[in-house]
């Protein structure tokens, strides 16, 4: 099977959710190593999330890890540190299957990051059939509509989440409990506060998904602040999990084999 066939065969993330009522996982990758990616993959992941916004992984960089994880099936998003369209077309050429924007505190803002992903008249993003996205002229018929991902993660955004979640074209929202904790304190909140608030402001973004299918709803369910089970996902109507990243599992690994030792 050639590269470009990964491209264009490999099921997305959108089609993993249509296909079934299960949580769909994945993790963040940190390190530009392809075969972390690939790892992840051959463990089971359905998905990877790059975090270009905390680390200085380039466009280059993350290619190969969409390589990597793509030969084990599992598919790629990356969390940008740069949204605008300029610097998320770029993002796009490495062939990730879509993008998720991080603090992301308004319904505007929303509907900026879904322009940025969408051809015109729909959005503002450009095609070019020379890129790995494009399979090189050869693995595509039409162009990839990238999969669109935001994070609400302040307390802003929690604020506007009845807003934000109306946005079309917006197809996940994921919820950051460490920045809007981060938020929250920011806000003035101390001591027991900073608790009760951010489990408030936790609540209300939860509750929006009481009955609702689409955008599907994203924890990363292991974060201290939340420690949810399988059961405690599915029963708050959470479609998409992340657990931990590469540096956590190699970290609490090695930790683990010294003092075991």
């Amino acid at each position: 099977m050639s590269s470009t066939a990964f491209v264009s065969t490999l099921p997305t993330l959108r089609d993993r959710l249509a296909a079934s009522s299960e949580l769909v996982v994945g993790t963040f990758v940190t390190l530009p190593a392809p075969g972390i990616a690939e790892l992840f993959g051959l463990a089971g992941y359905d998905f990877i999330i790059v975090d270009m916004e905390h680390t200085t992984i380039s466009d280059a960089e993350l290619e190969n890890l969409v390589r990597g994880a793509a030969v084990a099936g599992a598919v790629t998003l990356a969390r940008v540190f740069d949204p605008s369209p300029e610097s998320v077309i770029r993002t796009l050429a490495t062939g990730v299957d879509g993008i998720l924007f991080p603090l992301v505190e308004t319904a505007d803002e929303a509907r900026a990051a879904v322009s940025t992903l969408r051809l015109p008249p729909r959005g503002v993003r450009g095609w070019a059939t020379l890129t790995r996205a494009a399979g090189y002229y050869m693995g595509r018929d039409r162009p990839h509509e990238p999969f669109c991902a935001i994070q609400i993660e302040t307390k802003k955004a929690v604020d506007n989440v009845d807003e934000i979640v109306e946005v079309e074209g917006v197809e996940m929202v994921f919820l950051g409990p460490g920045d809007l904790r981060s938020s929250i304190v920011g806000e003035g909140f101390t001591g027991d506060q900073v608790d009760e608030e951010l489990q408030s402001a936790i609540a209300r973004v939860v509750a929006k998904w009481e009955g609702r299918q689409s955008p599907v709803l994203g924890v990363p369910p292991t974060y201290p602040t939340l420690r949810w089970d399988r059961k405690t996902c599915t029963d708050r109507g959470v479609r998409a999990i992340t657990l931990g990243s590469d540096v956590a599992f190699l970290a609490g690994a090695a930790k683990k084999g010294i003092e075991e030792f």
